[in-house]
């Protein structure tokens, strides 16, 4: 009579097999959780870098923008004195004329003494024209190319440093934004590990650590394509 199944060596290797998956399954999971930790360690550095990054750009821009209106303040104090000399010029001039029409030479003197050095450069420049005589004199010596007032220049020169300071500033905010959007698309990865610890399934987990690991190299190029941190 043929020898009958044995139930207690039937139970003994499935409850082998049946451990054997477990213990597949739990190593898996082991695997799982560090790559999952180790995701979460890269994100959170990076996040950190790029927050303090963003941070350090904010108060660069601030500080630019700041200089900048400080110069602009010095560009319009000097272009406001510059026109106080100019008027001071042509009212001198006037002077000047003035008595040149009644022929008070007393008085024309008195007020060429009272030029300016760049004043009396250029009335020189302008008397040497013949204007009494020659039709196509320039009308006094404020239009002489020889006049010119140190003021006016500072002044364009002040205002062109504002204007490249706010540029500067207006950029350097921008590079912050920059970073706070890379620090936003590493949140969502952070978001992903957070959420894929709420599954037992595996292959939920392999699907968005992969998804997770995407995201991180995706915020990974944006930072790197950013400017250094300013010091």
């Amino acid at each position: 009579m043929p020898e009958g199944l044995n139930f207690a060596e039937v139970h003994h290797e499935f409850g082998e097999h049946e451990g054997s998956g477990h213990e597949s399954r739990g190593r898996l999971g082991r695997w799982l959780t560090v790559a999952e930790a180790l995701l979460l360690s890269a994100v959170t550095m990076t996040v950190a870098w790029s927050g303090f990054a963003a941070a350090k750009w904010n108060t660069e821009s601030q500080q630019l923008l700041s200089s900048s209106a400080l110069v602009g303040v010095q560009s319009s104090r000097a272009d406001l004195d510059a026109q106080l000399l100019r008027n001071f010029d042509e009212s001198t001039f006037n002077s000047w004329f003035a008595a040149y029409v009644s022929g008070d030479a007393t008085k024309m003197k008195f007020a060429e003494e009272r030029f300016r050095p760049e004043m009396k450069v250029a009335f020189d420049a302008w008397m040497a024209t013949d204007p009494e005589n020659n039709t196509d004199a320039p009308e006094g010596p404020t239009f002489m190319p020889e006049y010119n007032v140190a003021l006016e220049v500072e002044a364009e020169a002040l205002e062109a440093e504002a204007v490249k300071l706010h540029e500067e500033g207006v950029r350097a905010g921008q590079t912050g934004d920059e970073f706070v959007r890379s620090t936003v698309v590493l949140a969502g990865v952070l978001f992903l590990i957070g959420m894929g610890r709420t599954f037992t399934m595996p292959s939920v987990r392999v699907g968005l650590i992969g998804v997770g690991m995407a995201l991180l190299g995706l915020a990974l190029s944006l930072i790197v394509q950013l400017p250094a941190i300013p010091a």
